[in-house]
């Protein structure tokens, strides 16, 4: 690495090509690897952290380190340190180390460590109510955000208690003002993920407060989802932890489904900031997506309108264990598709699509989700399902611990009706607690048939 040093008048800088001041053999392997600038080399080490060379082919631990010593002897004219944590082994940093790596700023960065400007914090906000109407103390759209998540379903005290325990931290520590967004339950995870995508890009993109947001910033967010750009901004590969500099909000452009989630999910919060007289209107109430086809199902099959109505109002009123969503779910599934009971449970979320076909008669494009199933003899036929039925999905997926969207890679394999996941904090004294589970993993159409015989004879 010193031989071209020697030569060049001027130090090196942030912006310079490896090419610049790293031996060429060397270079070239890290270029292969997407790396072409020493700021973005201390970026991709400071957001992995000691394995960084990984990735890399051809550079190893040794000459990882010597690279890593030729970054901080000349950090001062760089611009950018390497953290303390790169030489530590991953699993042997305090989180208080990690929570330092990504600084506070006016950035794409998370909500906990994004800094607002005043005349963006909404305290001004175009379509603020009245005060003396608001229900809420909190006085500006980071704070209503944050409200607004807190009081969606979250984790437990047990529950809260197994991740400290997991993680290492004492019950009953000090604790600092956002250090509860540590401890958030699926779908304060899911909400949380909206809430954050849409206030970077209103204030890191268009510098606009949320609570000035009309229906033509919703709508132009709407098309942001399906092509979120620039990319190298917005969107990283999945898995970049949100400690790591790497992290982007996004992985790609969102599938329909998701920018559907995603739009419910905002129209949610601000139906929440109206509620509580804090915003005058809702401006995603102007926005729709295009409206799955009605498929004309025979949803009547087995029971009168009178009876599937006491059924619905009977599985409104199970509880909010796993086992019940799953239930609730699978009612719901079975009664709109017509399915036999062992195709639900062999179907799996990767056979359920969306598409799309012409209609040429009304030369309109019609639209809905189809499930591949495989039928009576192992024939293969497709299934209609109705867009209500995939919305409750999306919760059901989330309450197991997996994405919202059906068609996200990340669900691969996973079944439509899965096994129970929260047998460890509601039972932690059974045995089956102690046991792994899978939320990809589905159950047995013993184990469904027995669940809805239960059910019915409840009903009964």
């Amino acid at each position: 690495m010193k031989w071209l040093e020697e030569l060049a008048a001027q130090p090196p800088g942030a912006g310079d090509p490896i090419a610049s001041w790293i031996n060429p053999d060397l270079a070239k392997h890290l270029q292969a690897a997407g790396l072409f600038t020493l700021r973005g080399l201390v970026t991709h080490i400071n957001g992995i952290g000691k394995r960084w060379h990984a990735a890399v082919p051809a550079i190893g631990t040794g000459k990882a380190r010597r690279i890593e010593d030729w970054l901080r002897e000349h950090e001062a004219t760089i611009g950018m340190a390497l953290g303390s944590h790169v030489s530590v082994a991953r699993s042997k940093v305090p989180g208080h180390q990690l929570a330092r790596v990504v600084p506070r700023q006016t950035a794409i960065v998370p909500i906990d460590k994004l800094i607002v400007p005043s005349e963006l914090d909404g305290t001004q906000g175009r379509f603020r109510a009245p005060r003396e109407h608001c229900m809420m103390r909190a006085d500006n759209d980071y704070e209503t955000v944050l409200l607004w998540i807190s009081t969606r379903h979250g984790m437990t005290p047990e529950q809260k208690r197994a991740v400290q325990i997991k993680r290492g931290i004492a019950p009953g520590s000090p604790e600092g003002p956002l250090d509860w967004l540590r401890y958030l339950s699926h779908t304060q995870r899911s909400y949380l993920k909206e809430a954050e995508r849409f206030m970077l890009w209103a204030i890191v993109q268009h510098r606009k407060p949320l609570s000035s947001m009309t229906l033509e910033y919703c709508q132009a967010y709407q098309a942001f989802l399906a092509d979120p750009s620039p990319s190298d901004l917005w969107c990283a590969p999945r898995g970049c932890d949100k400690w790591s500099t790497l992290w982007r909000p996004f992985e790609g452009p969102l599938s329909r489904s998701a920018q559907a989630h995603a739009i419910r999910t905002l129209k949610s919060m601000y139906k929440f900031l109206v509620d509580q007289c804090y915003l005058v209107g809702n401006p995603w109430n102007g926005v729709t997506m295009p409206k799955a086809t009605r498929v004309g199902v025979a949803r009547g099959r087995s029971f009168t309108q009178a009876q599937w109505a006491f059924i619905e109002q009977q599985a409104a009123q199970l509880s909010d264990r796993s086992a019940d969503r799953r239930l609730r779910f699978a009612l719901h599934l079975y009664y709109a598709t017509g399915m036999r009971l062992i195709e639900g449970v062999q179907a799996r979320v990767d056979d359920l699509k969306w598409a799309s076909y012409p209609d040429h008669e009304s030369e309109e494009v019609v639209a809905g989700w189809e499930l591949k199933v495989i039928g009576k003899g192992n024939k293969e036929r497709i299934v209609q399902v109705l867009q209500d039925v995939v919305d409750e999905l999306s919760g059901y997926l989330v309450s197991r611990g997996l994405d919202p969207d059906p068609e996200a890679l990340c669900n691969g394999g996973a079944y439509l009706l899965g096994q129970v996941v929260d047998v460890a904090s509601r039972a932690p004294w059974s045995p089956g607690a102690k046991v792994p589970v899978d939320p990809k993993a589905g159950i047995s159409h013993v184990t469904m048939h027995e669940a809805i015989k239960r059910f019915f004879q409840h009903c009964a």
